[in-house]
């Protein structure tokens, strides 16, 4: 199992009056050391925040102001770049230790404005150092806009009922998603393009994760609603036939559910234009409530029993979208690593579904 840490913890060392304290008083000021930078991280991405939350969302804001150095993320394990299998602190072998070992070199590394990549082995695909990358492109990120129109009629249906039937459409215009800019694959040479074989684009990087804008989406929807009063009852349907129609779905972000795309392949975001992830075709609905009538010329019977309704709800609608597709692949230590994004199944001819 993977192992990873976050790092940007500052060493005790080079001091010879703290080394002679030794473990037991070193680790409680570590732990302290390390609770203190998290909060000044906190309160740096809370300050981007509130810069950047009308201008940029504050996901993308957090993000980068959790790159290197303030918190490197090095993986140990199986597949992992620093090595280890060991699962706890101090065994041999350990991950959890070779991840540490990693960050603290990595911390030194910085300081001193050493080259980042030194130790690189033949056969290895990054760096022994090599940290996840969250990018903006400068100059082409665009704020993204929304379109909206709509016509509506309505009229009434005799004294007490009416009939309204609506159409809306909207259109949205740069919206943000996301690309695994440095992945690689060691299945075979030119298996699961675009990712390259046995090494990444950029050694000096484990995962570059990039922030475009320039998805889109179309919606469409015709909506009626009719209602009616019959003495103590009213009743209401409503019923829209809509179709939306996007690239990257729920604004880029956030996932709408757990296939959700929000990382499509290098280079192929127009493939993924397609029924939006919450495109529900046909969605009807309707309700009931009835005022049940009583009299008595009894005060308090008229306080406890009138005035009281009953009502009911039915709702009917066609599923959601369904793409027959697979994470990143792996198997048998080999697969798909510092990637993301759809794989779709291949029919092949003569082979029945």
């Amino acid at each position: 199992m993977p192992m990873r840490i976050d790092g940007g913890i500052p060493e005790l060392g080079g001091n010879t009056f703290l080394e002679s304290l030794g473990d037991e008083v070193l680790q409680p000021l570590r732990l302290l050391m390390d609770l203190f930078q998290r909060v000044v991280q906190h309160l740096e991405q809370k300050c981007l925040d509130g810069v950047f939350n009308d201008i940029i969302p504050a996901q993308i804001a957090d993000l980068g102001a959790t790159n290197a150095p303030y918190a490197p993320v090095f993986v140990g394990g199986i597949n992992g770049q620093v090595g280890g299998v060991g699962i706890a602190l101090g065994v041999t072998n350990s991950a959890v230790d070779a991840a540490a070992a990693a960050n603290r070199a990595f911390q030194s590394v910085f300081q001193s404005g050493s080259a980042p990549c030194a130790g690189l082995q033949p056969d290895a695909p990054i760096c022994p150092l090599a940290v996840n990358m969250n990018t903006f492109p400068s100059g082409t990120l665009k704020t993204p806009y929304f379109l909206q129109w709509g016509v509506g009629l309505e009229r009434e249906l005799g004294a007490h009922g009416s009939l309204r039937v609506d159409y809306d459409g909207t259109r949205a215009v740069q919206e943000p998603y996301q690309v695994q800019l440095n992945g690689y694959q060691t299945v075979c040479d030119g298996c699961f393009a675009p990712f390259a074989y046995n090494q990444p684009l950029d050694q000096r990087f484990a995962s570059v994760n990039e922030f475009r804008t320039g998805a889109g989406s179309h919606y469409s929807g015709l909506q009626t609603s009719a209602t009616k009063q019959i003495g103590g009852l009213t009743l209401r349907g409503n019923y829209t036939y809509s179709h939306c129609l996007d690239e990257v779905s729920n604004g880029g972000l956030l996932p709408f559910s757990s296939l959700g795309i929000l990382t499509p392949l290098p280079g192929s975001l127009r493939k993924e234009y397609g029924n939006c992830d919450y495109d529900v075709r046909h969605n009807l609905s309707a309700f009931g409530i009835y005022v049940i009538l009583f009299h008595s010329s009894h005060r308090l019977l008229r306080q406890a029993l009138s005035g009281w309704q009953v009502s009911q709800t039915a709702f009917l609608h066609s599923g959601f979208p369904f793409s027959v597709l697979s994470a990143p692949y792996t198997a048998n230590n080999n697969g798909i690593f510092q990637g993301s994004g759809p794989q779709y199944a291949n029919r092949v001819l003569g082979v029945p579904l």
